[in-house]
C-alpha cells in the first residue's frame, strides 16, 4: 500500500518473484472471472486501475470509484465490481467517519459495470466500508464496515444484490467483546474496534468457537 507497487509471490515457495508499479497507494486487488485482468484499487486516488495480468501493463483507469476507497470484489457472474468506499476525506483531508461527524459522508459501496467501466450505482452502508464478499449464488453481498462510530462497533452488512437494499446488520466486534467483558483502551484508536476485511469459506458449515475469561485473555 505504501509505495503503490504490486508484489507477486509464488504460493508454492512463498518467495517474492516480481513486483511492478501501478499507482500511488494500493489497497485492494481483484481479478476478472477469466483471470486475464486485475482491478487494482488506489485508496487516496479513488480510482481503479485495470491491469493486464500477463503483461502487467495498465490498460485503463476507472474514476469516480469513491472518496477514499479500500478493497473490492467482482460479482460471481463477473459483470460488476463492488468497490468499498470509506469516504474518510473532505476536500482531500481527513474528516471523520460515518454520520457522527458533520463533515463526513456515510461510507458506501460503488457498483461498477465492468463492460462500460462506469459507476452505475451507490449503496449507502454507513461507517467506513473496507471490503466486500459475495454468497456463491451471487444473491447477497457481505460488506465489512471497519468502524461504525455511532455504535462504537464494526459491522458486517448484508446487502441484497438485486434490490441493492440492506437486509441485515451484524455486530462484528462489540457483541464478542461484550460477551468476553473485554474493553479496548481509550488510548488505542479511541476505544473503537476495527474490522478491515471479510473472506468467507463457504464450504465450511460450522466454525468451532470458545469463550475465554478476561483473566485467560490477559495472560
Amino acid at each position: 500500500m505504501k509505495d503503490g507497487n504490486v508484489y507477486i509471490y509464488d504460493p508454492a515457495t512463498k518467495k517474492l518473484v516480481d513486483n511492478f508499479p501501478v499507482s500511488k497507494s494500493i489497497c485492494g486487488i481483484n481479478f476478472s472471472k477469466d483471470g486475464k485482468l486485475a482491478y487494482i484499487s488506489d485508496m487516496p486516488g479513488s480510482f481503479v486501475s485495470v491491469v493486464d495480468v500477463k503483461t502487467k501493463k495498465t490498460l485503463s483507469r476507472i474514476y469516480g470509484a469513491g472518496n477514499f476507497i479500500h478493497r473490492a470484489e467482482v460479482t460471481p457472474d463477473g459483470t460488476e465490481l463492488w468497490q468499498s468506499d470509506g469516504s474518510e476525506l473532505t476536500k482531500g483531508k481527513a474528516s471523520g467517519v460515518g454520520y457522527a461527524d458533520a463533515a463526513a459522508t456515510p461510507g458506501s459501496v460503488k457498483v461498477i459495470n465492468l463492460a462500460s467501466g462506469k459507476v452505475v450505482d451507490n449503496i449507502i452502508i454507513g461507517g467506513n466500508p473496507h471490503d466486500v464478499d459475495f454468497t456463491p449464488d451471487g444473491k447477497y453481498a457481505i460488506v465489512a464496515s471497519r468502524q461504525v462510530p455511532e455504535a462504537t462497533d464494526a459491522a458486517l452488512v448484508v446487502v441484497n444484490v438485486k434490490t441493492k437494499r440492506i437486509e441485515k446488520v451484524y455486530s462484528a466486534c462489540k457483541s464478542c467483546h461484550g460477551a468476553l467483558e473485554v474493553e479496548i483502551d481509550e488510548d488505542i484508536d479511541g476505544g473503537r474496534p476495527f474490522l478491515c476485511a471479510v473472506d468467507v469459506a463457504w464450504d465450511t458449515k460450522k466454525i468451532p468457537a470458545s469463550v475465554e475469561t478476561v483473566a485467560e485473555l490477559q495472560e
